[in-house]
C-alpha cells in the first residue's frame, strides 16, 4: 500500500529501511513498507549469489524495485550469479585484451557483472538514473554514465571492448540497440563485444560481426545463461 511522509521503519527487512529516503534513491522508495522477498538465502545455497554486504542490500532492493517499475527493461527476475560474472570476465580475457580498446560495460544495472570486472579504467553506461546512483556507490573507481548505449555508441569516437548486459529478450528497444551495436562494429568502434543471453540463439548474430562464439552455458543462474564472445 502506498503512504505518504512515512517515517523509516526500523525494522531492517522493509524497503524503506534499506533505500531510506535519501536523494541518492529518490523518496519514492520511502513509499514502501512490504517485507523485502526473502529470496537470498535461496539464491545463495543455490545458484552461489552473494552474501549481502550493506551496499548490496541496496542493490538488491534497488533491483526488485525497479523490476516492478520497468519489467521489460530490467529483463531478468534476479541479478545475476557470481558463475555468471566470472564467466564474462573469463571471455573478457580470452584470447587476450583487445589492443588500444578500452573496456566498457551497457547496461551494468546493480552491477552483478561488474563486480567480477576491473572496475579501473572502466566505464559503465546505464540508462536508468537510480541504478547510476548505486553504481557510484559500490564502484567508485569506475565512470558511470547516466545514458543509453544508442547514445554512447554515436558520440563514441576511440575503439572499444564492449561488455553488454542489457537484455534483450522482450526489450523494447531491442533492434535500436542492435542497430547501434552494429554501426559500431562496422564503423571500428567496436573491437570486441561480450555478452550474456538467456536463450539459445546468438543475440547479436544480424550485427555483422566476422567470428562469433558461444563461450560457456551457466546453469547456476536464474534463469540458466549462455555467454558469447564476438570479433
Amino acid at each position: 500500500m502506498l503512504t505518504k511522509n512515512l517515517a523509516p521503519t526500523k525494522n531492517p527487512a522493509t524497503w524503506s529501511n534499506v533505500l531510506g529516503s535519501t536523494p541518492a534513491y529518490g523518496l519514492e522508495y520511502t513509499k514502501f513498507r512490504y517485507p523485502i522477498p526473502p529470496l537470498e538465502p535461496f539464491c545463495l545455497i543455490f545458484f552461489n549469489y552473494p552474501r549481502s554486504d550493506h551496499l548490496l542490500n541496496y542493490s538488491w532492493t534497488a533491483f526488485f524495485y525497479q523490476f516492478l517499475k520497468h519489467p521489460r527493461q530490467v529483463g531478468a527476475v534476479l541479478p545475476c550469479s557470481v558463475d555468471l560474472a566470472q564467466a564474462m570476465r573469463q571471455a573478457l580475457e580470452a584470447n587476450g585484451p583487445s589492443e588500444n580498446a578500452g573496456v566498457v560495460e551497457f547496461g551494468p544495472g546493480t552491477g552483478g557483472i561488474t563486480r567480477c570486472l576491473d572496475t579501473h579504467n572502466l566505464t559503465l553506461v546505464e540508462i536508468d538514473q537510480t541504478f547510476c546512483h548505486l553504481l557510484k556507490r559500490r564502484y567508485p573507481n569506475a565512470h558511470v554514465l547516466n545514458l543509453s548505449a544508442q547514445d554512447f555508441l554515436a558520440q563514441q569516437k576511440t575503439p572499444i571492448t564492449v561488455v553488454s548486459s542489457i537484455p534483450l529478450l522482450n526489450n523494447p528497444h531491442a533492434s535500436a540497440i542492435k542497430q547501434a551495436i552494429s554501426e559500431g562494429y562496422r564503423n571500428g568502434m567496436i573491437k570486441k563485444l561480450v555478452t550474456f543471453s538467456y536463450g539459445s540463439k546468438s543475440p547479436f548474430a544480424q550485427c555483422g560481426f566476422t567470428q562469433e562464439e558461444r563461450f560457456k552455458h551457466v546453469l547456476r543462474n536464474v534463469p540458466p545463461a549462455n555467454v558469447w564472445i564476438y570479433r
